[in-house]
């Protein structure tokens, strides 16, 4: 790949597959372009774009659901492991703790490994953190596993805004950066603005709780 000396003495300007817009104001701004690769995820099919597109949003929607539909049962959590009601929100905590080590953790593997990866390894931890509450014997092991649901579904709240730059151009982004932050952020923690997770949660705690 060559290189373009330019009037700026710390910038460089490379061919393809990056080209370079100057401003009003002398300044120069970047934009990356597709390469000639047919693996170039900018040059896959926009059929396979959607589907991959479908897929991070979904896992975003499930991930914030598991993440958020206990919240209106904290007192079923704290009848049924004889605890304080506000013990019982101590779930909450091991959630977010998990969650904020996730995002730090996440992004750095997959810049290293691959988005696929951390996505397979994630979305099965997430799984079987979510069964390990279901079956949980005290209130100890369900905090343990929430913390390994926060961190495994942290996942889902920083890789795919890269996954849509991976695949998409600068200008078609932003609509499907919209539609993912809209899923999740109604499916996620706010009853008051109509999220789904605790509406749905609270409906079957309703119908099959203890």
């Amino acid at each position: 790949m060559e290189e373009e000396k330019t009037p700026h003495a710390d910038v460089v300007v490379f061919e393809l597959p990056v080209i370079t817009q100057e401003t009003t104001d002398g300044d120069l701004t970047v934009v990356l372009q597709p390469t000639s690769d047919p693996a170039d995820p900018l040059n896959w099919s926009c059929f396979w774009k959607r589907i991959i597109l479908i897929q991070v949003v979904a896992m975003s929607m499930v991930a914030a659901f598991a993440s958020s539909e206990l919240g209106p049962g904290y007192g079923l959590v704290a009848k049924d492991f004889h605890i304080p009601i506000n013990t019982a929100t101590y779930h909450a905590s091991a959630l977010g703790t998990g969650s904020a080590i996730g995002t730090l953790l996440w992004t750095s593997v997959a810049d290293a490994y691959g988005r696929r990866l951390v996505y397979l390894i994630t979305g099965l931890a997430g799984f079987l953190a979510v069964i390990g509450e279901s079956l949980a014997s005290s209130f100890g092991v369900l905090l343990v596993c929430a913390a390994f649901k926060g961190l495994a579904t942290a996942a889902t709240s920083v890789l795919p805004p890269l996954s849509i730059a991976d695949i998409f151009i600068r200008h078609e982004r932003g609509a499907r950066i919209g539609l993912w932050c809209f899923a999740v952020l109604k499916t996620n923690f706010r009853r008051d603005r109509g999220a789904l997770g605790p509406v749905l949660g609270g409906i079957m705690m309703h119908a099959w709780g203890s």
